[in-house]
C-alpha cells in the first residue's frame, strides 16, 4: 500500500464557513460594493466591511431602501457571487496565525480553536 494520498480519496476536506482559515473579508465586502455599484447603489468599502458576517439576507437591507428590496434581494445576491468566483477567489489567503484566541472547553482547559496553517 503507498503511503502517499491520492487526491481522488482525501483524507479530510477543510471548510472556510466563518473567516477563520482564510482571509476574505476584504474580498467580500469588495464583491458586495461592485454588486451595489452595478444596481446604482452608492456605498463605500468602510461601510461594506462594517456589515461583512450578515449573509446578504440581513446586508442588502442596509444599503437598499426598502421599496426596492423584493426586486434587488435576488439579483444582487447573483451578482455579488458571481464577482467574488470570477474576480476575487484567486486573490484569497491563509491567515499566517490563528485570528482567534484560545477558547476554554467544558473542563475548564483552554484550548485552541482548529486552524491550519498553509506555507
Amino acid at each position: 500500500m503507498s503511503s502517499q494520498i491520492s487526491a481522488a480519496h482525501p483524507q479530510a476536506v477543510l471548510c472556510d464557513l466563518d473567516g477563520m482559515l482564510l482571509d476574505s473579508n476584504t474580498q467580500h465586502a469588495q464583491a458586495w460594493q461592485r454588486a451595489f455599484e452595478h444596481f446604482g447603489i452608492s456605498t463605500t468599502i468602510k461601510q461594506v466591511l462594517q456589515q461583512i458576517g450578515k449573509g446578504g439576507d440581513n446586508l442588502i437591507p442596509v444599503f437598499v431602501p426598502e421599496p426596492d428590496r423584493a426586486r434587488l434581494q435576488k439579483p444582487l445576491e447573483e451578482c455579488r457571487k458571481e464577482l467574488f468566483r470570477r474576480v476575487y477567489l484567486s486573490h484569497m489567503k491563509a491567515f499566517s496565525r490563528c485570528p482567534r484566541p484560545p477558547i476554554e472547553n467544558e473542563e475548564g482547559r483552554y484550548s485552541r480553536r482548529p486552524c491550519v496553517f498553509f506555507k
